[in-house]
């Protein structure tokens, strides 16, 4: 019985991180409106798929493995304040956005 049981957690547990990648969609017609929350809310591999607009995010720090894609170019601004994007991690892709200072 304890074998059965320790096999269980196991298994769930390398479910979780064994490449079950989920894709998160962002933007005001979605749960998750920032690109930021987004990032938050992600685990390694997951991609966030950006609704057009634009969005005020003030220092985007990508710290871990993600695909972020915009659709027809989302306009991400640092409002000529902030740094816009900063990327801490390997193996990020970023594409098809307009980054404007």
């Amino acid at each position: 019985m304890l074998y059965r049981r320790t096999s269980t957690i196991i298994l769930l547990f390398s479910l979780h991180f064994s490449g079950f990648a989920k894709t998160l969609n962002i933007g005001s017609i979605h749960r998750i409106k920032t690109i930021k929350d987004a990032i938050k809310l992600a685990y390694p591999g997951d991609t966030l798929l950006v609704e057009p607009g634009l969005y005020y995010e003030k220092n985007l720090i990508i710290n871990k493995r993600l695909t972020l894609i915009g659709k027809k170019f989302p306009v991400i601004t640092g409002e000529k304040r902030y740094e816009v994007v900063s990327i801490k991690a390997n193996f990020v892709s970023f594409s098809v956005f307009a980054v404007k200072l």
